[in-house]
C-alpha cells in the first residue's frame, strides 16, 4: 500500500509539472512525452516509451504571407526540417495541406493564434493531413472544413506530433482525428495541449462530430485544453469532447475543461478497447449525458476530476463491459458513479454533491 501511494503521488506530481518540450531543432524527448499506465490491482507505474526519439537537424525557416505561398509549401518542403512561419491574416485554402516529411512545423509568426486563421469555407475536407513524424502545428486557428481540422494518419505510422495552442472552430466532423486500419501500426507519442475546440454558434452541425477522436493511438497526452459546445440537440448525441478507442493505450488526459458538450471523456467503446489510461484533474460539465465513460477500458486511473452532468442523466462516471483493473477515486461528482454491462472497478473516496 505504501508503494502504491508513493507511486500515485509521483504520478500526480508528474502530471502537474507537464514538462514542455522543444518544437524546433530537437525531437520531443520520450521522457517528456511520458504517460502513465495504471494498474488498479496493486500499483501505479509510469510507462516509458518503447522507442527513442531521435535528435533532429535544425529547421530552416520560410515565411509566408499569402494563400499561394502557403500552398506552395506542400511541394517545396518535402525534404523536411522546415519551420513555416505564417504572417497574420485569414487564409482561405483551396485544398488540404499534406505533410509527408519529418520535422515540419507550421506556426504563426506572431505567436497569436487568433491572428492567423486557416479556413476552408466548407469547400475542402481538411486543413492538415499528417503522414510523417515530428510534425508541429502551433499558434493557429483552423476551421470551416467538411471533415477534420487535422487528421493524423496512424496507418502511415505518424508519430511524435505536437498540436499546441491551436483553436479548432466550426468543423463538421471530428476536429482532430487520428485514424488507423492496421492492428500492428499505431500513432505514438502525440501531445495536444493548450488548444480550444469549439462551435461558435453554440451547437454542432450534426451528431457525427467530436473534439478529439483517436483510433489506435499509443502514449498520447491531452493536456490543458478547452472544449465548448460540442453538442447536437436535434437527435443522436455527438461523440463529445475526447474519445480514444480501437486498441489505444497509455493515454494521459489531464487539466482539460469541458463545457456544454453532449459527453465528456470516453475510453473504448462497446466493441473496442482501451488500456492503461489516466484521467486526472479535469473539469467536466456535460450538456446531455455521462461525464466520463470507460468502455472495455482496462487498467485505468480516474482521479481528482470535477464532473457535473444534467439532472436528467443518472450517472456522472460509468465503467462498462469488460472494464477491469481500474481505480476511480477522489472525484467530485453530482450524480452516481456506477457499473453498467458488467464493468468492474475499485471505487472509493469520491464525493457526490
Amino acid at each position: 500500500m505504501k508503494n502504491y501511494r508513493l507511486a500515485l503521488t509521483l504520478l500526480v506530481l508528474f502530471t502537474i509539472a507537464s514538462i514542455a518540450f522543444t518544437t524546433t531543432n530537437e525531437a520531443p524527448s520520450p521522457k517528456n512525452l511520458n504517460v502513465s499506465g495504471v494498474s488498479g490491482k496493486s500499483d501505479t507505474t509510469l510507462n516509458s516509451p518503447l522507442s527513442s526519439a531521435k535528435k533532429l537537424p535544425p529547421q530552416r525557416e520560410i515565411e509566408v504571407n499569402s494563400v499561394q505561398e502557403l500552398m506552395w509549401t506542400v511541394d517545396t518542403c518535402k525534404d523536411g526540417n522546415v519551420t513555416i512561419l505564417i504572417g497574420d491574416g485569414t487564409y482561405t485554402i483551396p485544398n488540404s495541406l499534406w505533410i509527408t516529411a519529418e520535422n515540419i512545423t507550421y506556426k504563426s509568426k506572431s505567436g497569436n493564434r487568433d491572428k492567423v486563421i486557416l479556413k476552408g469555407d466548407f469547400k475542402t475536407s481538411h486543413i492538415f493531413w499528417i503522414a510523417s513524424d515530428y510534425v508541429t502545428i502551433q499558434d493557429l486557428s483552423i476551421g470551416e472544413v467538411n471533415d477534420n481540422g487535422i487528421q493524423i494518419l496512424g496507418e502511415k505510422d505518424a508519430d511524435f506530433a505536437l498540436i499546441k495552442n491551436v483553436r479548432f472552430f466550426d468543423i463538421k466532423e471530428q476536429m482532430l482525428k487520428s485514424s488507423g486500419t492496421d492492428n500492428s501500426v499505431y500513432s505514438d507519442y502525440t501531445r495536444i495541449e493548450d488548444c480550444l475546440f469549439e462551435f461558435t454558434s453554440g451547437v454542432a452541425y450534426q451528431s457525427y462530430t467530436g473534439g478529439i477522436d483517436v483510433a489506435k493511438g499509443k502514449h498520447w497526452s491531452v493536456l490543458n485544453n478547452t472544449f465548448k459546445n460540442i453538442q447536437y440537440p436535434k437527435g443522436k448525441l455527438t461523440e463529445g469532447a475526447i474519445h480514444f478507442w480501437e486498441g489505444s493505450s497509455g493515454t494521459l488526459i489531464s487539466k482539460n475543461t469541458i463545457s456544454r458538450c453532449d459527453r465528456g471523456i470516453i475510453l473504448g467503446s462497446e466493441n473496442s478497447s482501451h488500456s492503461q489510461g489516466t484521467i486526472i484533474d479535469n473539469t467536466i460539465e456535460t450538456a446531455s449525458e455521462v461525464g466520463i465513460s470507460l468502455c472495455n477500458a482496462t487498467e485505468t486511473m480516474v482521479k481528482d476530476n470535477q464532473v457535473k452532468v444534467p439532472e436528467s442523466y443518472p450517472n456522472a462516471i460509468e465503467y462498462r463491459f469488460k472494464t477491469e483493473g481500474t481505480v476511480i477515486e477522489n472525484n467530485t461528482v453530482n450524480q452516481k458513479i456506477t457499473s453498467r454491462n458488467g464493468g468492474n472497478a475499485k471505487v472509493g473516496q469520491n464525493e457526490i454533491h
